[in-house]
């Protein structure tokens, strides 16, 4: 990985494939928070951007097959002095119809699964409103449930916004996509990419990480 500023360039080589792809900013960055500044009270601080739209190309090669790829990146930057091992989240990114970017973030305390922050950022043609709690209403619809883990993981949902006049269902485009990250981050996550439908159309990723044998809000 290397750039900056709003022009990056990302390379991979994972055994017989070969990834590599020039990325650039087409609008200004999505600030999170207050002024970039999100306070996860005594899970600490955190400073939190994204660059939603990045015009995408470059080339993908399988075995002996080379193509060319070109696409719309979201790129995510947060950092801070904050333990994400105190919490517990769900967390979507959407590229939605008539150019909107839609980040939804909903955080609990990891012990008491009380709700410490729930709230997001709307993003319409560089036009950025932070969101509330009261803004939207996020509802799981059906579970996976991991055979590794017994943890089940809401894999479509439903979503409105009622002063943007959005109502949307957003789908998991592949449900297996628990990730064991205990090595590093010392959780377990299921996170992967999501399709949408309704009064808009899009595609996604979602993040989703409960306690090891914690059930969902389905159950």
């Amino acid at each position: 990985m290397a750039g900056g500023n709003g022009t990056d360039q990302l390379e991979f080589n994972i055994e017989n494939i070969n990834l590599n792809l020039d990325l650039i900013g087409t609008q200004p960055p999505t600030i999170h928070g207050e002024n970039g500044a999100i306070s996860l009270k005594d899970a600490g601080n955190s400073y939190y951007y994204s660059r939603s739209r990045m015009k995408t190309s470059g080339t993908l090669k399988i075995g002996n097959t080379l193509e060319k790829v070109t696409g719309i990146s979201w790129f995510d930057h947060q950092w801070g002095d904050f333990s994400v091992g105190r919490l517990t989240w769900d967390w979507f990114s959407l590229q939605l119809s008539d150019s909107i970017d839609l980040m939804i973030y909903q955080l609990r305390d990891k012990k008491t699964n009380e709700k410490i922050l729930y709230t997001g950022t709307f993003n319409q043609n560089g036009n950025v409103e932070i969101l509330s709690a009261e803004d939207f209403n996020v509802t799981p619809k059906k579970g996976w449930t991991s055979k590794k883990t017994n943890i089940v993981y809401p894999t479509e949902w439903d979503f409105e916004m009622p002063s943007k006049n959005i109502k949307i269902t957003i789908k998991s485009r592949n449900e297996s996509n628990e990730f064991d990250a205990k090595l590093t981050t010392y959780n377990i996550y299921w996170e992967g990419a999501v399709s949408v439908q309704g009064t808009h159309t899009g595609f996604g990723f979602i993040e989703l990480y409960y306690m090891d044998g914690k059930k969902s809000e389905l159950q």
